[in-house]
């Protein structure tokens, strides 16, 4: 989810930039080591308000067996396959 304090050209940018991303992951143009978790990384990202890079790692590592992705993130609290680091 978008803030609604973004003003609307950085949420039309966002837009874009989730567009773009689902069409490379849906092309046969690239190939990736996990596409599943990259797939659940940008619906994720899609529903979200932390960065795409974060969900990619949370689900890399719950492919791999993880329980839960510590972060630093504030942006991640909600999402419970993430665990906040108070630093």
């Amino acid at each position: 989810a978008l803030s609604r304090s973004w003003p609307p050209q950085c949420q039309i940018y966002v837009s874009r930039h989730r567009e773009v991303l689902r069409r490379l992951l849906d092309g046969p143009e690239f190939a990736f080591a996990d596409r599943a978790a990259v797939s659940s990384a940008l619906d994720s990202y899609m529903r979200g308000k932390a960065e795409f890079s974060g969900y990619l790692i949370g689900a890399v590592a719950s492919v791999a067996g993880a329980t839960t992705t510590f972060t630093f993130d504030r942006d991640l609290r909600s999402n419970d396959d993430f665990t906040l680091l108070r630093g």
